[in-house]
């Protein structure tokens, strides 16, 4: 600092540079004093943490401490060392008592603060324990349903109880630990829950069907021994509460009780909580929307039960295109339209009855406009309906529907951009249903450069998508220009290959390919048969059927079919008669 001023000092005819050296001392000045107040902030809250670490009996004497301790937190923000977050949050969990409450309610209030400033900072401080904070909540849980009958001022216990319960959800969400949840179980007792629960207050009904959510998303055998029939009438109960945030979390715990525990569901629909679900698809909150449909579509899902409550009724269909597929932007149109697609998803697995119902009601185009939104989730739900909708025989009238949508051809446009391997399998799956169809489909595929997709995925490190891929592959075969354009990209010796692949239905596309070649064209024969039967001989088809039918002795008439129509080939004629006994020709 005085070597700066000596400088000014010297050079006070030239006002540039005294301004500058100016600003250098300020800049200089400001760090500084920056730098010994937090220094001055650390050793602060090192001082108040000795008082409580050395005074655990004195809360009352020392509770104004805590004010000034979640002022030093909240100024130093993230220039706290995590040894010291831990040291804070082991010596102050334990002070959450109701005994502590009823002493200094403030001061309590603040030590809630402090472990929100920490939590939300979670991400930053993995390594950081929440034992003790958990082990202090779930006794106080405890002790909260046992004196609630006992002690007056225990309605304002509480809130405090709630926002206890809340930081103990967002620890379990942002930490991922299995081994938090197990804590929570060990030290909490199960009828607390319930009590909890089902009590008068809201916010506390809020705070822990929210912390059991959570808890389930990172260990599902939560749900099987929280839940039984008393628990799910409760939950069921609260479905016409009017608080939005208390529905949209009973619509999302519902969700992973039926996906952790579909033996509850039985229970659930003699409750006509169906239809309550199919009403709260109206509300108002975007929330409730998206929850209770998500919490309808894993109910229909994992029900094995028939039932009209499933049925693609147009009024149910009229309620999701209103309420989830509207044009209205909306800062939670993604999760709208996810929810949406996941109800059409849902409807088209229970019938084909329902498939036929989504197309009478003009829902393809809504669907295809969601391929246009570039979210990965949605693009993968978007096509796993379609496949659902398409993938039937009895439903070709869906298939033309889409294909008069251009379907194939945003095919084209999207594939270039997709990364998710699970995406274009089912893109394959769709194209080899529609390439099965017809003549004219198999031909739009060759035109538009789909069938050359194919192709390229028969080499594939993904077998699902290499196996997608040479099934649809097979149906494509069916069209003798489809088998030229094989020829021309001399692919045959892979296809050969996946005859002895460990992927089933890479086995199966390729026996079906082969089968195609073998047989069509064979009768009278055409060049493009003799071309493959040659091709076929040189790359010994008979040897790979040999090893193929140990493999697949399921395959066993599709091989002797092939051998039937390629014996007519000058090649084979010979070679077959060495084959005779094992084929049983």
């Amino acid at each position: 600092m005085n070597y700066l001023w000596k400088i000014t000092s010297k050079v006070k005819s030239n006002k540039k540079v005294v301004v500058a050296s100016g600003v250098a001392i300020g800049i200089v000045g400001y760090f500084s004093y920056k730098y010994f107040s937090q220094q001055n902030q650390i050793m602060e809250i090192e001082r108040i943490t000795k008082i409580f670490q050395n005074e655990k009996e004195s809360f009352q004497q020392n509770s104004k401490e805590i004010k000034l301790l979640f002022e030093s937190i909240k100024n130093l923000n993230d220039s706290i060392p995590n040894e010291l977050i831990q040291e804070i949050i082991s010596t102050f969990s334990p002070l959450i008592t109701f005994e502590n409450f009823k002493t200094d309610e403030e001061a309590c209030y603040f030590l809630f603060e402090i472990l929100q400033i920490f939590c939300s900072k979670i991400d930053s401080v993995k390594e950081i324990k929440w034992d003790d904070y958990i082990l202090s909540i779930s006794k106080n849980m405890d002790f909260f349903i046992q004196q609630k009958q006992t002690e007056p001022k225990i309605a304002d216990y509480e809130d405090y109880i709630a926002k206890g319960i809340k930081i103990l959800a967002e620890i379990v969400r942002i930490t991922q630990k299995r081994e938090n949840v197990e804590l929570i179980l060990k030290n909490t007792q199960k009828e607390t829950f319930y009590k909890l629960f089902s009590g008068n207050q809201v916010q506390i009904s809020i705070e822990i069907s929210k912390l059991m959510t959570w808890m389930s998303e990172y260990n599902g055998e939560v749900i099987k021994e929280l839940t039984d029939e008393k628990f799910l009438v409760k939950l069921i109960e609260f479905l016409s509460s009017e608080n939005e945030e208390l529905l949209a979390n009973i619509c999302s715990l519902l969700r992973d009780i039926v996906l952790n525990n579909p033996k509850t569901i039985p229970i659930i629909m003699k409750n006509n909580t169906v239809n309550i679900l199919k009403k709260l698809l109206n509300s108002k909150s975007i929330e409730v929307k998206c929850d209770s449909s998500l919490a309808l579509s894993t109910i229909m899902k994992k029900c094995d039960l028939e039932t009209s409550e499933f049925d693609a009724d147009p009024n149910l269909l009229s309620i999701i295109l209103n309420n989830f597929f509207s044009e209205k932007e909306s800062a939670k149109k993604s999760s709208l339209i996810y929810s949406g697609l996941e109800l059409i998803y849902s409807l088209a697995l229970q019938s084909n009855k329902n498939k036929e119902s989504i197309r009478e009601n003009q829902f393809f185009p809504y669907i295809l406009r969601c391929l246009e939104i570039r979210n990965q989730r949605i693009n993968k739900l978007t096509i796993r309906t379609i496949k659902m909708l398409t993938t039937n025989s009895k439903v070709t009238h869906n298939v033309d529907e889409f294909l008069n949508l251009n379907l194939l051809e945003i095919f084209t446009a999207i594939i270039p951009e997709i990364k998710d391997d699970e995406i274009l399998s089912d893109i394959e799956a769709i194209i080899g249903d529609v390439a099965f169809l017809s003549e004219e489909n198999r031909r739009k595929i060759q035109q538009i450069g789909l069938f050359d997709f194919l192709l390229q995925n028969l080499f594939s490190k993904n077998p699902s998508v290499q196996s997608k891929s040479v099934c649809a592959i097979a149906n494509c075969l069916l069209s003798m220009d489809l088998q030229l354009e094989l020829l021309k990209n001399n692919l045959l010796p892979q296809i050969i290959e996946l005859l002895n692949s460990d992927e089933p239905n890479s086995r199966l596309g390729a026996m079906l390919s082969v089968r195609h070649l073998a047989v069509l064209g064979s009768d009278p024969p055409t060049q493009i048969w003799a071309e493959n039967a040659s091709i076929l001989s040189d790359l010994h088809i008979l040897t790979a059927f040999v090893r193929l039918q140990e493999k697949e002795p399921k395959f066993q008439q599709w091989i002797l079919e092939s051998i039937f129509h390629l014996s007519k080939h000058p090649k084979f004629q010979q070679e077959i008669q060495k084959y005779t006994s094992t084929f049983k020709v």
